[in-house]
């Protein structure tokens, strides 16, 4: 018989009345899971370094500001795991959404050339009304 320590007793516990599941498909995750399955993870719609990805984003800032690099980390597909994912970071107050995103996004950052100098990330401004009623600004996380 295996004696179990307290503490490992009592994480089996906690995870027992609040289980940590999948914010798409639900199902329950294990230890080296975040959030999303891998296989949610693995459908996950991630541009990387596509490049008619990139004129598309790019064309968004044409005769507005001038930008010399751009990049996304995924592409936002309604009714999809993207969608699951921004809508529990921004409606459900689940700010480690927010920071693990960006710590994914982070690591694709740092392995892409065109970013290899940059000196900082600027979140983009929430409006103050959004601000006030959210109480966070989703893009600092």
């Amino acid at each position: 018989m295996r004696i179990i320590p307290f503490r490992e007793f009592w994480k089996s516990f906690v995870e027992l009345l609040y289980c940590n599941v999948c914010i798409h498909c639900g199902r329950l995750l294990n230890e080296s899971e975040s959030h999303l399955c891998l296989h949610c993870l693995s459908e996950l719609a991630l541009i990387r370094n596509n490049a008619t990805a990139k004129k598309q984003i790019e064309s968004v800032f044409w005769g507005r500001i001038p930008v010399k690099e751009v990049a996304a980390y995924m592409r936002f597909v309604k009714g999809g795991i993207s969608q699951a994912m921004l809508h529990d970071l921004k409606y459900h107050d689940n700010k480690k959404i927010g920071i693990w995103m960006g710590e994914l996004f982070g690591l694709e950052l740092k392995t892409d050339p065109r970013f290899a100098s940059i000196d900082c990330i600027i979140p983009v401004p929430l409006h103050p009304s959004k601000m006030r009623l959210r109480g966070y600004n989703q893009s600092e996380l």
